[in-house]
């Protein structure tokens, strides 16, 4: 108890700083590593192979939802997936391209001759790019109706161009205690066109003949500079989440999943539409 009354003033702190902090990075951060489909692992087979094509959307709040800031973005991707009893592998490559709504709070200076706060960089910024995504899993069979793909890792590098590449270029970092209440202030920006994002996640699925659903959590981080959003006791302001939702329908060869990225921070929404353009089961070879 007398641990948890220490440490309310700091959580406090923690949150207060966390109200008056802003930050700005690529404009696929949160949303480079998605859902990769895969063939369900079927009794009796030793395992199966797809190829497909995907595109989604992603809409959502951006870095600094408090600045009024906005990101929406598409891409499409294709990819190849492999599945065993124990185990399940996806890779491939995606573009992207999107627009980024910066606000007029988020980077604002005092101009002393308008007498009041102005951001010359508000505005929309396109961006577009390239990127390679990779998730593998450590999988059990719970039974026949059930697989849970109990540890993966997931993987995504892409690389930025356009506006948004530029105008991050432009704006400068800025930290500071702000006089009229004593708490912290800082504005932080990464200015690296390439993004690369590792993580953990964990998937269950169910499956009958010819449709699967699954629900997967994913946590993680980007590497690089994005470590200095975790500067001013902004904390965990470099982590990235996602809950997703997926089905799949193996017989018609359709699926599609709903992804909820950063829920308790930055929400972003992305919803994906699949093609599974080919598959192969290997059966058991008998000894």
């Amino acid at each position: 108890m007398h641990l948890f009354f220490r440490l309310c003033p700091l959580l406090l702190l923690a949150f207060l700083a966390q109200s008056c902090a802003h930050r700005l990075g690529a404009g696929l951060f949160g949303n480079d590593v998605t859902y990769l489909h895969r063939p369900a692992y079927r009794a009796g087979a030793a395992g199966a192979s797809a190829t497909y094509l995907s595109g989604n959307l992603n809409v959502g709040r951006g870095f600094s939802s408090q600045g009024g800031d906005f990101n929406g973005s598409a891409n499409v991707a294709l990819h190849q997936a492999h599945t065993w009893k124990h185990g399940s592998i996806a890779y491939g490559g995606f573009a992207y391209a999107g627009k980024y709504w910066l606000g007029d709070q988020a980077f604002a200076r005092f101009d002393s001759l308008q007498r009041r706060e102005v951001n010359p960089f508000a505005g929309r910024y396109g961006y577009y790019g390239w990127g390679l995504r990779t998730a593998a899993n450590f999988s059990v069979p719970l039974h026949s109706g059930f697989d849970w793909r109990i540890a993966g890792l997931d993987l995504a590098l892409s690389r930025e161009y356009g506006a948004l590449t530029t105008v991050r270029r432009q704006l400068a970092d800025f930290i500071a205690i702000e006089p009229n209440n004593g708490r912290l202030f800082s504005e932080i920006v990464v200015r690296d066109p390439l993004l690369f994002t590792f993580g953990l996640s964990s998937e269950l699925c169910w499956k009958n003949q010819d449709d699967q659903f699954s629900f997967r959590y994913f946590w993680g981080r980007p590497a690089g500079g994005y470590s200095q959003f975790d500067r001013g006791l902004f904390i965990g302001g470099a982590n990235v989440s996602n809950c997703t939702l997926a089905y799949q329908n193996e017989r018609e060869g359709w699926a599609g999943f709903v992804q909820l990225a950063q829920p308790f921070t930055k929400t972003t929404m992305q919803i994906g539409v699949t093609r599974q353009l080919g598959q192969v089961r290997r059966r058991l070879v008998p000894l």
